[in-house]
């Protein structure tokens, strides 16, 4: 056998420090070969055939030559490269094998240019494990949407560039087709084509076996009873001829690594963290352009802003399961496609005056003749919308007349192919020649023709793209439709609503003005800067009687923090918490019990809602071990569960309440102030007492004073508006006097419940006496007793008044009746 050229030869035969003999004609190189690039493409090409080659008796890079030719001295640089790297062809990679249809070389599926954002650190790493002696295959994890899958393809496109070392140029990547592999049902034929795939992968060198979602391939062959063809797998990378990359995702790297006993042993682990907020920036701006081709459309740089800006800020709202950047590129494609839709699809007008025309005609149906002034008002009506009506309907039509057409066009071309693939069927039976060629020219061409309407379909856009641009606002008017949080609160900046947070809160936390006070300026000196990434935004301990609004003072905070209207806090009842085990729920269970796997209360809560308030209500009811789990917290702002998982809360408000020392506060004997140093002594000395070192890392110790008059009656006109707003929509309302609010505190309040016993009193008999009346009302108006077709009863004022006694009574003044109660237009709005 003739002795193999070694790779430096190889190398040394293209670059041109030895000059072979010409090649033979046909193989003349292309002019667009001998660039920098291909020449270097060339010469890496046959350095991996020299490497790969089936007769090879060694691994070494010089192959079987005695000693590596040393270059001519004062030799010039070879050039820089300039145009990516031509891949191997999968012939070189995987030979002639069965084994072949289960893998796939990446560079098949990778464009040189691909380009991963923030990823550099990551990437050399995964180059450096893959030079090492052990554990040198590589678990990549991390949560969905990060890029876990894109690292490995930017890693392949850098090679392909040759901006990778020359240890990580010798290795090609292939994927393990894993769909196809699970395909097969027989457990037999799965074992076999396993046992295939090892014997390709170690009979080449320098290949590197990635697998995509590992735990679903694992799960997968459990389910398929083929749990033996991953053995075979771990053996074969445990004989080292070959190595592995898998990707999981963070809630099942535990549940990998405990897959196989040699698991932790031959691979290196690699957290893939989410990209930062300028990262995620840059990353929308380099996927503009295929979304602007892909929806016809024009994104603007502050619609690309908004959208990173959204995605980070409300992390819940949309694709909470996915991290950064794959909620914002999700987000950015929704916005995309939502805005297409928008402006491909009837105009809202239109769509408002179609039903407005139909609901009236109903109701001209509905009248029977009955009332003949309605019938000519309706007609009136529907007339005076007429022109307007035709003109937005021509439009439209004029709009989709090229669809309508392209798709007639398209359904008789499959009649067509449909028959004619019946008559090749009927030609081939028979065996008549002349026909069957006449079928399958018949077949290609209305195929070609079906596929050339296809493409009519794809390009087809209402304008230019340039008539489209998605901005800001529209950005947050799609977002606000789909997750029901106002435009304008969307678009104020986080600086407007922390500036405004502090009278905000004083509307709802009635009578704390110190508190509202210490909890804002932890909320300012964020926004301002001064906010470490190693402590929660702030950290409060709440004392104070029941009912003064320690536990609302978390709900406003929370609203304060995530910028969403109505949002709620994640709130611990330490009363589920007074065993020792129970509070270990909250960082999981550990490894071997029920719930190992599910992970933490505390951890997946705050991992869903990184932006929250965290409240741990009556903390004295608690088991003494929550003190462990909360001081990592204070300190250091993360907390790591027992499957692994780390919690960050940097972007939370930690709140916790109690009621040592309250009593103290419920005696009007005692001040403010001496109550508030009675229950300090309390909670450093008494029985409940706090260690210090927990203490010293909150911000403040916050007291609640019992409230005062004054505010009693504010709270209790704050539960009357509560009233109001929720009868408001069905044109009901609430009416009491002042000076009976003022009754109403002085007879009910209960300073050991604070404001819920006011609470109790509006939503108990007031409210059941006001829908005594409102149940009346609409029974009448379903008799018929407000006129034909009145099906909804038009409202009035519900005036509340209270006896000596503490009883309840209303009347009613009814609204003024209108012929017409229903205004249709508005009513489609």
């Amino acid at each position: 056998m003739a002795q193999r050229p070694s790779a430096f030869d190889a190398f040394d035969n293209v670059v041109g420090r030895k000059q072979p003999d010409p090649p033979p004609a046909e193989q003349t190189l292309a002019p667009e070969r001998l660039s920098a690039g291909g020449i270097l493409g060339q010469a890496l090409n046959s350095v991996k055939r020299a490497m790969t080659s089936s007769d090879a008796g060694d691994a070494t890079l010089v192959g079987k030559s005695a000693e590596p030719p040393t270059p001519p001295k004062n030799e010039s640089a070879p050039a820089v490269i300039t145009t990516p790297l031509p891949p191997m062809s999968r012939i070189d990679t995987l030979g002639n094998h069965g084994a072949s249809r289960f893998l796939t070389d990446y560079n098949d599926l990778v464009d040189p240019s691909h380009e991963l954002v923030g990823m550099e650190k990551d990437i050399q790493r995964m180059g450096v494990v893959f030079t090492l002696d052990e554990a040198k295959n590589l678990l990549v994890w991390g949560r969905a949407g990060i890029g876990k899958s894109e690292s490995v393809k930017g890693l392949v496109a850098r090679s392909r560039r040759g901006e990778v070392s020359l240890d990580m140029l010798k290795r090609t990547f292939l994927r393990l087709e894993v769909e196809t592999l699970l395909a097969e049902d027989d457990v037999t034929k799965i074992n076999s084509n396993m046992a295939e795939i090892v014997r390709v992968l170690e009979r080449r060198q320098y290949v590197v076996l990635t697998v995509d979602n590992a735990w679903n391939f694992v799960e997968g062959l459990k389910e398929k009873s083929a749990s033996g063809a991953f053995n075979t797998l771990m053996s074969a990378i445990g004989r080292r001829k070959f190595q592995s990359l898998m990707i999981v995702d963070d809630e099942h790297r535990d549940d990998l690594i405990k897959s196989h006993p040699s698991f932790g042993e031959l691979f290196t682990l690699h957290e893939l963290p989410e990209q930062d907020p300028d990262q995620v920036l840059t990353t929308l701006r380099g996927k503009r352009d295929y979304y602007q081709k892909r929806y016809g459309i024009v994104m603007n740089d502050d619609g690309i802003r908004s959208v990173a800006e959204l995605s980070h800020k409300y992390p819940t709202k949309f694709a909470p399961r996915l991290g950064q950047p794959g909620r914002a590129v999700r987000l950015q494609e929704f916005t995309a496609a939502s805005y297409r839709y928008e402006f491909m699809t009837k105009p809202t007008e239109l769509v408002e005056l179609e039903g407005k025309v139909q609901r009236l005609n109903l109701e001209k149906v509905a009248l029977n003749g009955s009332d003949e002034d309605r019938k000519l008002q309706i007609e009136d009506e529907i007339a005076e919308d007429t022109p307007r009506y035709e003109v937005l309907r021509s439009a439209w039509n004029e709009k989709i007349a090229g669809v309508l057409d392209i798709n007639e066009k398209k359904y008789q071309a499959i009649l067509k192919l449909e028959k004619a693939q019946d008559d090749l069927a009927e030609a081939e039976s028979a065996r008549v020649a002349g026909e069957i060629h006449d079928c399958k020219v018949i077949i290609e061409e209305k195929q070609k023709a079906i596929d050339g309407f296809n493409k009519q379909l794809r390009e087809l856009n209402i304008g230019e793209p340039s008539d489209h641009p998605l901005d800001q606002e529209k950005v947050y008017s799609i977002f606000s439709v789909h997750t029901g949080i106002p435009a304008q609160t969307l678009g104020q900046t986080e600086i407007e609503r922390i500036t405004n947070v502090e009278p905000n809160m004083k509307k709802r936390l009635i009578g704390q003005d110190d508190a509202v006070r210490k909890s804002s300026t932890a909320l300012r000196n964020n926004a301002a800067g001064f906010a470490s990434e190693s402590r929660p935004i702030g950290a409060f301990f709440l004392i104070g009687p029941s009912g003064v609004g320690k536990s609302e003072m978390g709900y406003v905070l929370d609203e304060a923090v995530s910028g969403i209207p109505g949002s709620k806090p994640i709130v611990y009842d330490m009363g589920d918490f007074q065993e020792s085990h129970t509070v270990a729920t909250l960082l999981g269970a550990p490894p071997g019990y029920s719930g190992g796997d599910m992970g933490g209360l505390l951890i997946n809560d705050v991992r869903a809602k990184p932006f929250t308030v965290v409240m741990f209500d009556e903390i004295e009811k608690a088991h003494k071990d929550i003190f462990d789990i909360l001081l990592p917290v204070l300190d250091k702002a993360a907390i790591r569960g027992r499957n692994g998982l780390e919690a960050k809360f940097n972007g939370t408000i930690i709140l916790v309440t109690s009621n040592i020392g309250s009593e103290f506060f419920l005696d009007e004997s005692l001040t403010f102030e001496q109550a508030s140093e009675l229950a300090m002594h309390e909670l450093k000395f008494g029985k409940n007492k706090v260690r210090p070192e927990i203490l010293g890392r909150f911000n403040d110790i916050i007291f609640f004073n019992r409230l005062a008059p004054e505010p009693q009656f504010m709270i209790a006109k704050k539960f009357l508006s509560e009233r109001n707003s929720l009868i408001k929509p069905k044109g009901f309302s609430l009416d009491i006097a002042d000076f009976d609010v003022r009754r109403i505190r002085d007879k009910f309040y209960d300073p050991a419940k604070g404001g819920r016993s006011l609470r109790n009193v509006f939503e108990g008999p007031i409210s059941s006496v006001a829908s005594d009346i409102i149940l009346d009302e609409r029974l009448k108006a379903s008799k018929g007793q407000y006129g034909a077709g009145i099906k909804n009863p038009p409202g009035g004022e519900i005036k509340i008044e209270m006896d000596d006694v503490g009883h309840f009574s209303a009347r009613f003044r009814p609204a003024e009746l209108r012929r017409k109660v229903f205004d249709v237009t508005k009513g489609l709005g």
